[in-house]
């Protein structure tokens, strides 16, 4: 065939049908047929980018708080930022009222069992903890100062107390974060959340620089701001 158009009747072959391309048409015109291309991987759609913060993982924290009012007697955690293992030592506390319940149950295991398992019960209620129970049971006799010690795992993120303080009933003393996994809420603008959806996956790149971090969207905020038209997602 001629370039710029078919000096006769051709067929010509650009898929699985063959179309006879009309003499009357230049070929680039008559050619509508599909072509045969090679397989490849490619990404469809846009990327969306917005800025974010992260935030702890309120899932993950725990508060330390009194159940029985008493003193600081000594404090082994001195600051925010401090690391701390299940088990450790935060700090140890002279409370009246916890001495008075360990007396009730020595004297309740002398008089009955019964008595003894509800004694039990009251000093968990006061907020003794299981190790300090073990340990008083271990002595036989009352602990004066009773051990706090940590639950979990965590990061002191917030410290209220200092050693001396005198504590009442319900004082928020300190705070544990778990840090092992973090949220990352980001503004979106307000047209890109129709596109946004639960389970995406996502890609977190720090200002700092470094390796994205893998995650993906967890929940989106069911309403926007309408200052910035940004939604938080």
């Amino acid at each position: 065939p001629n370039i710029g158009g078919c000096t006769g009747p051709e067929n010509v072959m650009a898929g699985p049908n063959a179309r006879t391309a009309s003499p009357s048409l230049p070929l680039a015109a008559a050619d509508t047929a599909d072509r045969i291309a090679e397989v490849e991987r490619t990404e469809f759609g846009g990327r969306i980018e917005a800025f974010a913060q992260i935030a702890a993982n309120e899932r993950l924290q725990s508060a330390v708080s009194t159940r029985t009012p008493g003193w600081i007697e000594r404090l082994y955690v001195r600051a925010v930022g401090d690391e701390v293992s299940t088990g450790d030592l935060l700090f140890e506390l002279y409370s009246p009222d916890l001495v008075a319940a360990q007396m009730d149950y020595f004297s309740a295991r002398a008089s009955s069992a019964r008595r003894a398992e509800a004694s039990l019960r009251r000093l968990e209620a006061l907020g003794m903890g299981p190790i300090a129970v073990a340990r008083m049971r271990e002595r036989g006799q009352p602990l004066r100062i009773v051990p706090v010690f940590a639950e979990r795992d965590g990061v002191v993120s917030e410290l209220n107390i200092a050693e001396g303080d005198y504590l009442p009933v319900g004082a928020d003393l300190l705070t544990l974060q778990d840090y092992s996994t973090v949220w990352v809420i980001a503004e979106a603008p307000q047209s890109d959340l129709v596109h946004l959806a639960e389970g995406q996956s996502a890609d977190v790149r720090l200002a700092r620089g470094g390796a994205a971090v893998s995650g993906e969207v967890d929940y989106i905020y069911p309403t926007f701001d309408a200052r910035t038209r940004t939604g938080r997602v």
